[in-house]
């Protein structure tokens, strides 16, 4: 699968009468079922089960909770947005993944590490 042929299927997906994002994306899905396009197509399979086990699409923090991480420009992060001071309190220190990466946690619309949304969070107490 070429970029060109890539920008073609965009382009087929992104219809005259799209009205957000989310009808784009569900055109490109339907294309890509359609069209027998799958991840396989791009990325080998051991790739694949490195990408799997390095980038976890949930993590532990504290002793009971798990949270959904999010990757952007491979930078790992914690969407949530409504912290509360007893989500993290037990945490003594920053977030990292298996490869190195350090998680950070969305708060006040930016990334922030562990020690920087503790000082937040009790700054509002």
């Amino acid at each position: 699968l070429t970029q060109d042929r890539l920008l073609e299927l965009i382009h087929e997906a992104a219809k005259p009468d799209i009205t957000s994002s989310a009808d784009l994306e569900r055109n490109l899905q339907i294309l890509i079922d359609t069209q027998g396009i799958n991840l396989g197509y791009f990325v080998p399979e051991d790739q694949r089960d490195y990408i799997i086990e390095h980038a976890p699409s949930m993590i532990q923090i504290g002793e009971n909770s798990l949270i959904e991480v999010t990757y952007s420009n491979h930078q790992p992060f914690v969407r949530q947005q409504d912290w509360k001071p007893e989500d993290i309190a037990g945490l003594e220190g920053e977030i990292y993944l298996a490869d190195g990466r350090q998680v950070f946690f969305m708060f006040d619309r930016k990334r922030r590490t562990v020690l920087e949304l503790q000082g937040k969070l009790l700054a509002l107490v």
